[in-house]
């Protein structure tokens, strides 16, 4: 029987052995982020949108922003389905916590042809690296030809 400090030194040898956290969003399209930040929050946001746009997915929402927080966007495949991940990282600069709301438009590049579900989450990443649990915005089906 393992004791639980070997336990924990094979579980964290097989982890970095995967290559990637269970944290850690899928990669491997180019994606490109950009924010707008609103001044005024509409009195019904409106839904969340996914299109299939030539050879890209096109992603857009409304949601919460601070100006201390670098944003970016990561895109890949996970078990068929293509997760966009947009990314809020706590940076450690001096800043004026402006919060607020934004659009957030997402852009994922040279996405293959075919049908298949598209997941948008985000994923807050504190200033030491530490993730966050992603969470989902919106979940839909895509046909790129």
């Amino acid at each position: 029987m393992l004791r639980p400090r070997a336990l924990i030194v094979l579980l964290s040898l097989t982890l970095a052995a995967c290559g990637e956290s269970p944290l850690e969003p899928p990669s491997g399209l180019p994606a490109q982020l950009s924010v707008s930040i609103l001044r005024d929050l509409p009195i019904e946001p409106p839904i969340p949108t996914v299109a299939a746009s030539a050879d890209s997915v096109v992603v857009e929402y409304i949601s919460g922003f601070t100006g201390c927080d670098d944003y970016d966007a990561a895109a890949g495949f996970r078990a068929g389905t293509l997760v966009v991940t947009v990314i809020a990282t706590e940076t450690r600069r001096a800043c004026l916590a402006v919060v607020g709301y934004a659009t957030y438009h997402a852009v994922v590049h040279r996405a293959p042809s075919g049908r298949y579900p598209v997941v948008v989450e985000t994923q807050y990443v504190a200033a030491n690296g530490i993730r966050g649990k992603p969470r989902e915005v919106v979940r839909k089906l895509v046909t790129l030809p």
